[in-house]
């Protein structure tokens, strides 16, 4: 479900659901804040405007599985759905018209994010693989090394490195400047096929800093020396943000 706070406190939206199995729903704010963009178990993709929680602009049946990750560009012009059919499909934003598959992998796919240009795709995929694809061409280069699922994932604000963690146990930083090469691989602490390691967080603008959740708390790593500058908190069981 979607939520949202108003003046008489949370206004609860159910945009796919509730469902007793398997109820994920995954979300993102378009890069203006206006929309919210939903996919669900129910196949299904909806668009709502963000300052009107119950208001449903659009709705796109596009899949035949459910939708398990969703990303728009930051430039607006396209958003990517991920989903339990192996399949990272894109689509126009302003009339959400299918444009087509940027990969197809070999598994189901758990997470995507654009590059900060727009120009790059990662898909994070059950296999233990990440596929990076240029959508133009759709050409994919894999990076391997994770040994479980690849969860989560997240691009620093400059395009330079990639943030993964996995049910593996570990999470790792990728330079995508070149061929993908792994810089850092460390564990998260969640031990090994936690199926919920915490999303790791770029600090906005410059990247400076990685947050990492985990059980004893959030750590912030310096850019390039990969260091632990603090901690902070005393355990973060799900997400943080910047």
């Amino acid at each position: 479900f979607g939520a949202k706070m108003s003046k008489g406190g949370p206004v609860t939206r159910f945009a796919h659901g509730p469902y007793e199995n398997d109820g994920k729903t995954v979300l993102c704010y378009s890069p203006d804040g206006r929309h919210i963009i939903t996919g669900g178990a129910d196949n299904f993709v909806r668009v709502f405007d963000a300052s009107k929680i119950d208001s449903q602009l659009r709705e796109i049946d596009h899949r035949e599985t459910a939708v398990t990750a969703i990303a728009i560009a930051e430039q607006g012009d396209t958003f990517v759905t991920g989903g339990a059919d192996n399949v990272a499909a894109l689509f126009k934003w302003d009339s959400c018209e299918y444009e087509g598959n940027a990969t197809r992998a070999q598994t189901s796919v758990h997470d995507v994010v654009f590059n900060p240009s727009g120009a790059f795709l990662a898909v994070a995929c059950d296999d233990g693989h990440i596929r990076h694809v240029c959508p133009a061409t759709n050409d994919a280069t894999i990076l391997k090394g994770h040994t479980d699922a690849v969860l989560h994932l997240a691009y620093d604000p400059r395009g330079k490195f990639l943030a993964s963690s996995s049910a593996d146990g570990n999470f790792r930083i990728w330079d995508m400047s070149g061929a993908g090469e792994c810089v850092l691989t460390t564990p998260h602490g969640y031990g090994k096929h936690s199926e919920h390691p915490s999303a790791p967080t770029w600090h906005p603008g410059e990247g400076r800093q990685l947050a990492v959740p985990g059980p004893r708390g959030v750590k912030l790593l310096e850019r390039n020396s990969w260091q632990v500058s603090s901690t902070v908190g005393g355990g973060a069981q799900c997400l943080c943000a910047f």
